[in-house]
């Protein structure tokens, strides 16, 4: 065997074991593990972190991807079916704890920390429901979280993101534009402004997404910025009005 005919062996079988070593790198590789299914929720790419959940004797998957979370029905492992879509800010990080039934989700972008509340499962989710109120909690002791007041807008109405500056809550509502709420008696919020970035509804709020989808009232003039998906940024001027009310003790009088 000539020397250009062991070169030309040599290279054959290196190319040979090469394609082996690709082909096994293209297959996933499994130990005392078997695959039971697996699911792509929203067809999309991007998915961050999971949790999982378990009420009524069935089992969830929640899973954080580029625009929200998605809860996964996988009670019959080899048929798992996506069962509620919850979204959020676009994030490439998302992760997600719960507690009780509750869904708690972060991610590295904005608008703080979303809280789900899973036990309409398996009918549903909610988050940005319409016709649901804004709630306020007292988490002075987090592993209690109470519910002392909740807002509602009106019928149909629907919030987006909520942000609390001194006795404010600004709230982004969609088809309502900007609410600004006086929560100074924390059990009884009470609004005291609001700005419509969106007056094509004619006040009868449709069934989508249209209107307000972020407040942002930090700046240091004072100024709110809104965004509305339709008609862009909204610079508002709030002028902290407060909200009035009535105190006093009333008295059973025998007369």
């Amino acid at each position: 065997m000539t020397h250009r005919h062991i070169i030309a062996t040599f290279v054959s079988r290196l190319l040979f074991l090469l394609l082996i070593a690709v082909s096994a790198s293209a297959q996933q590789i499994s130990d005392n593990a078997v695959l039971l299914s697996r699911l792509a929720p929203q067809g999309m790419t991007g998915y961050a972190g999971v949790w999982g959940y378990a009420s009524e004797g069935r089992e969830y998957a929640l899973i954080g991807h580029y625009n929200g979370v998605s809860v996964i029905d996988v009670t019959a492992p080899a048929a798992p079916v996506e069962v509620s879509f919850i979204s959020g800010p676009a994030s490439l990080w998302r992760e997600i704890k719960t507690h009780e039934h509750y869904a708690y989700v972060t991610n590295e972008t904005s608008n703080g920390l979303q809280i789900i509340d899973l036990k309409n499962l398996p009918t549903s989710a909610t988050d940005e429901v319409h016709d649901q109120p804004v709630n306020f909690w007292d988490v002075s002791d987090h592993r209690q979280p109470e519910l002392v007041a909740t807002y509602h807008a009106g019928p149909r109405s629907i919030a987006h993101n909520t942000h609390v500056l001194g006795d404010f809550a600004f709230i982004s509502y969609y088809y309502d534009g900007l609410k600004v709420i006086d929560i100074s008696q924390r059990t009884l919020p009470i609004e005291v402004a609001n700005y419509d970035t969106y007056p094509d509804d004619n006040f009868q709020r449709g069934g989508g997404y249209e209107g307000a989808w972020g407040a942002y009232p930090f700046l240091p003039s004072g100024n709110v910025l809104v965004s509305d998906r339709t008609y862009g940024l909204f610079v508002v001027q709030f002028n902290d009005t407060r909200a009035g009310y009535v105190k006093g003790r009333v008295f059973d009088r025998d007369w």
